[in-house]
């Protein structure tokens, strides 16, 4: 069975409400309807992309809610909204995973005018994301063509969205991403916040980190520093220059201590910018320049 994309999947454990669900006008038209046993023990029922997954979860056991979680992780239901029936009473029985996954929780009884307005807001919400990922997609190919580009950025989630877009363009996208984002959170926390590597590991022992890092953000002696990525690509290979406005640090000390840790293969072992990853693993090259405030990534195409 080829499920359209505005389709809805109701699944459910028990019959304890489904009789009375399916009455409702609003699903009236809804052929997609299974048990959560059923669909694991025959998963070729289910083909095709939904846009709003009902799951009927009253006095369901832990056991298949792990099932649910097991089937929501192999449909195709990118962009579909998740709606949990469940007793008012036995909310506490839904896993923490369920929770997270859930954009609507209802509780039983359901009414007709409840559903339907649920069910017309997730239809809205996969027509606009569909429609989102049409055009990121669009972007994404037109970005893949670009040779050369400049992007500054103030924090933490720029930095993550940054490292993520500009890995497109790598052969290895996830080493990429990885490394650039740890070369960019450098740039930020070591360079223009001033973070040394000392402090940042008392931060993070006292679990303060983030604190520190916004809080600092958000201090007048950083708030207007940005760092900043650039890229230019040849047909020999790709390269990355990100600058910080930090003090810098000593780059010939950095260079030799580099020479000397060069042998060792723990990575916890490297006391500088905590760059020996991206150095080993995900670029080819790493060299930082002038007073250490600029570090050029290069990887060969």
């Amino acid at each position: 069975m080829v499920v359209e994309s505005n389709s809805v999947l109701v699944l459910y454990d028990g019959t304890a409400h489904i009789k009375e669900i399916l009455a409702l006008e609003s699903l009236a038209n809804t052929d997609c309807i299974l048990s959560i046993a059923d669909v694991i023990a025959y998963p070729e029922k289910l083909e095709g992309e939904f846009s709003l997954v009902i799951a009927d979860l009253a006095f369901s056991e832990p056991a298949s809610q792990k099932m649910l979680l097991e089937i929501l992780s192999k449909l195709h239901i990118r962009n579909a909204s998740l709606v949990v029936l469940h007793e008012k009473d036995d909310m506490t029985g839904l896993l923490p995973e369920i929770l997270e996954k859930t954009d609507v929780l209802l509780t039983h009884p359901v009414s007709d005018i409840q559903l339907k307005s649920v069910m017309d807001e997730g239809w809205h919400s996969y027509s606009q994301k569909t429609a989102m990922q049409k055009d990121l997609n669009a972007i994404m190919g037109a970005f893949k063509t670009m040779d050369r580009g400049r992007f500054p950025f103030q924090n933490l989630s720029e930095a993550k969205s940054l490292s993520m877009l500009l890995s497109i363009m790598c052969p290895n996208s996830n080493d990429a991403a990885v490394g650039l984002l740890e070369l960019m959170v450098n740039g930020i926390e070591h360079g223009n916040l001033g973070i040394s590597f000392e402090e940042k590991g008392q931060l993070l022992k006292e679990g303060q980190w983030h604190i520190e890092v916004e809080k600092r953000l958000s201090d007048p002696e950083y708030a207007n520093r940005f760092v900043t990525i650039e890229f230019e690509r040849t047909a020999e290979k790709i390269e990355f220059l990100i600058s910080d406005e930090g003090d810098g640090f000593d780059v010939e000390k950095y260079a030799a201590q580099k020479a000397d840790d060069d042998g060792a293969t723990d990575f916890t072992l490297f006391h500088g910018r905590g760059i020996k990853l991206a150095r080993k693993i995900c670029f080819d090259a790493l060299e930082y320049l002038g007073h250490g405030n600029q570090v050029r990534a290069t990887i060969q195409l």
